[in-house]
């Protein structure tokens, strides 16, 4: 069957291909040979797709298929879809083939010259570490760290296979970089984290290039690019627009939702303060707003996003939940359309905070996530800002 595979999938392939140009993504010639040339089913034997019938959190396993079925599963795999390829004991996915779109959108930031030695960090099926294989022109000046042993051993193979022996495939804690290969002309990370770690700067060579996605424990995301000018940590950094990806695990071992565990905690704090709230004095679905969430999750970093069913009600009580004081705030729906009941558990005056923030990001004009920036000095202490000249020190945060 691999051989039948192989002879349909180019056609598969240039549609792919073609999707990604008409849509903006291939932007240079490099970056469409890369994807016109590096085979995706290659490193795909399988994935999971959701199954809405059961539960949202069920899934269905769709493996290799037999050869009277290899169009469908090639039509599949050439979309510019992200495809899970791993879960949890509790069904939540932990790794996944990247929406191809995302990635040539991530490796045009990351400007990949022929010649230059990159770090991956975030190996996964080993794709992306095959298209910057191809880009720089030879697998010994790609390395890729990824926290699965498995998952490493798997990818190794695959890419010795597909782009030739040489690239180095690492198992361990992607936080802490690739020591042995220093110095990187670039640095990719394909798992996201709320801070640029240090290990990473370090081993950034000057003018070396870092691209990674940045989210919060809002769960907004936005990809980040920083530009090393000198020999310090000291960089600048840009965000260029909203995206979304898994979170980096530091250890392969599973531990239990800390969202869950966080609501279960607050609910057993007495409410201290309730007040009514309307859809003109503060909207539900800023929740969901990336543009406002990446602003609260800067001002509140230990504060995460939840919901939960409140009886008698038959609709979700959206929750923000504190882990540093485990404070509550939880929005009850009301018989009233577009009316809400705020209730405050824990800490007084959470919901007064989060409403200021509020005004506050009103007042700066709702900006946008490509509107900030972030320093970072050479201690290593990060900031984020809005880009205006302008802008008060009061819409500016450091990181933790």
């Amino acid at each position: 069957m691999t051989s039948s595979v192989d002879e349909m999938a180019p056609v598969y392939a240039r549609r792919l291909v073609a999707t990604l140009k008409d849509a903006g993504y291939l932007t240079t010639p490099l970056l469409e040979e890369a994807f016109s040339s590096v085979p995706r089913h290659a490193f795909l034997d399988h994935f999971y797709i959701r199954d809405m019938a059961h539960s949202r959190l069920a899934w269905r396993l769709v493996q290799a298929p037999p050869v009277e079925e290899i169009s469908t599963w090639l039509g599949a795999i050439y979309t510019s879809d992200s495809l899970i390829t791993k879960l949890n004991g509790i069904n939540i996915p932990i790794s996944s083939s990247s929406e191809p779109g995302v990635m040539a959108i991530m490796l045009d930031a990351l400007d990949v010259q022929r010649g230059m030695r990159v770090l991956e960090i975030g190996t996964g099926t080993g794709y992306n570490a095959a298209l910057l294989a191809h880009m720089v022109g030879d697998p010994h000046l790609v390395f890729t760290v990824e926290i699965d042993p498995e998952m490493a051993q798997l990818a190794q193979q695959r890419l010795d296979q597909v782009v030739g022996t040489g690239t180095t495939v690492y198992a361990g804690n992607g936080l802490e970089g690739y020591p042995p290969g220093v110095p990187f002309d670039r640095i990719i990370a394909t798992a996201s984290h709320h801070t640029v770690p240090h290990a990473w700067l370090d081993q950034l060579r000057q003018e070396g290039v870092l691209v990674m996605p940045f989210t919060g424990n809002m769960g907004t995301g936005s990809l980040l690019q920083v530009k090393k000018e000198g020999m310090t940590r000291a960089v600048h950094g840009r965000f260029l627009r909203g995206l979304a990806f898994m979170h980096m695990r530091e250890s392969i071992q599973e531990s239990p939702p800390i969202i869950q565990r966080l609501l279960s905690q607050c609910l057993t704090h007495p409410v201290v303060a309730t007040m009514p709230l309307v859809k003109t004095e503060f909207d539900l679905e800023l929740l969901s707003n990336p543009d406002f969430t990446f602003v609260l999750q800067l001002e509140f970093p230990q504060v995460y996003f939840c919901s939960m069913q409140k009886p008698p009600s038959t609709s979700p009580t959206f929750c923000l939940v504190d882990a540093a004081s485990q404070g509550m705030v939880a929005f009850c729906p009301t018989e009233q359309k577009d009316a809400w009941l705020v209730e405050v558990r824990g800490e007084p005056g959470m919901w007064e905070k989060i409403y200021h923030a509020y005004q506050r990001w009103l007042e700066f004009g709702r900006p946008h996530i490509g509107d900030y920036v972030i320093e970072i000095d050479e201690a290593g202490k990060q900031r984020v800002g809005l880009a205006r000249p302008t802008a008060s020190p009061l819409f500016t945060w450091e990181l933790e």
